[in-house]
């Protein structure tokens, strides 16, 4: 059999350019694909650092209302204390001595004296002044957390400034020493308003980030004008909300860690029964629960702000 072999040699060198064209279609694909990647891990760490702000706009007032719940429940207890103590002193005048001593006689016995019920008075007086003074002290520590909810409430400019204050230095976006505090990106600028607190309505803030990126494709060739870089935007909308709902009994829950219960029956004074008439019973005692955290929010009815008034030029 015979070749031709100029056949052969004519078709030599074709597959070059077609190898050249296969290899900048992958390369001009690839490019666009991590063009694209980029975009997207921009926009998702906009995301993060909006939820981060507003996490850290409202974590002070998470705070600062879980500390008052907690006190509440303590100036209950410390209210039902006084009771028990006023019960007391008026089971001491009308009907006479509080324990097993002897005869105190109630308010005749008072009056003349009588031993019994003069240390019958003087142990009520003592813990009357201690647990009146227990609950002027809560009551104060109440009055120090309210006023910390909130500066921000009502007031956009005072979200704002904390924002700048914490994560900002001068305003220059990536400087401010809160942002590894508070885990929160300082590469964005940050746009937070705070709603006004209403009866039945809980606090809600909206949180824009947005930063300025050049696109890989304006780096990589150059590139300026309106079409080299994108806007990065997250926006967070969180409120303040009830973990969870219900009703707490100190006086029958029994604590799993203990097997006793949370709160039982103490002695009103020194050498009385704690089960007698005059101790303190927590049974009728109720307590609502449910510690406030961030939560997403539902939608807002505004309009949302022009990228202009939200993002750096």
């Amino acid at each position: 059999m015979t070749v031709a072999y100029g056949s052969w040699s004519g078709q030599r060198g074709q597959t070059v350019p077609v190898w050249v064209v296969a290899t900048l279609l992958t390369l001009t694909l690839t490019f666009f694909v991590f063009n694209y990647a980029n975009t997207v891990r921009w926009q998702i760490r906009a995301q993060n650092a909006a939820d981060s702000a507003a996490i850290a706009l409202l974590g002070q007032d998470a705070a600062a209302a879980n500390s008052l719940t907690t006190l509440m429940y303590a100036l209950n207890i410390q209210e039902l204390r006084v009771r028990s103590v006023e019960n007391a002193v008026q089971t001491l005048v009308l009907q006479g001595d509080l324990g097993a001593s002897g005869s105190c006689g109630g308010l005749t016995g008072l009056l003349s004296l009588n031993a019994n019920c003069i240390t019958d008075a003087t142990n009520l007086v003592s813990a009357y002044a201690n647990d009146t003074t227990a609950y002027a002290n809560l009551v104060t520590d109440i009055g120090k957390f309210a006023g910390q909810i909130s500066g921000l409430v009502g007031s956009s400019t005072d979200a704002n400034k904390l924002l700048s204050n914490t994560l900002f230095a001068s305003g220059t976006p990536g400087t401010g020493a809160g942002c590894v505090k508070l885990n929160t990106d300082c590469s964005f600028k940050y746009t937070a308003s705070v709603a006004i607190i209403t009866a039945g309505t809980p606090v809600t803030v909206d949180v824009y980030a947005c930063r300025k990126v050049p696109s890989l494709a304006a780096t990589f060739l150059g590139l300026t004008g309106s079409n080299s870089a994108f806007y990065a935007i997250g926006h967070s909308r969180l409120q303040l909300a009830p973990l969870s709902q219900g009703q707490f009994s100190p006086g029958s829950a029994v604590d799993p860690a203990t097997s006793n219960v949370y709160q039982p029956v103490e002695k009103l004074l020194p050498g009385l029964s704690a089960t007698g008439a005059f101790g303190t019973n927590f049974l009728g005692l109720q307590v609502n629960t449910g510690f406030l955290v961030p939560q997403p929010a539902p939608p807002g009815s505004g309009i949302a702000p022009a990228r202009s008034s939200i993002c750096p030029a």
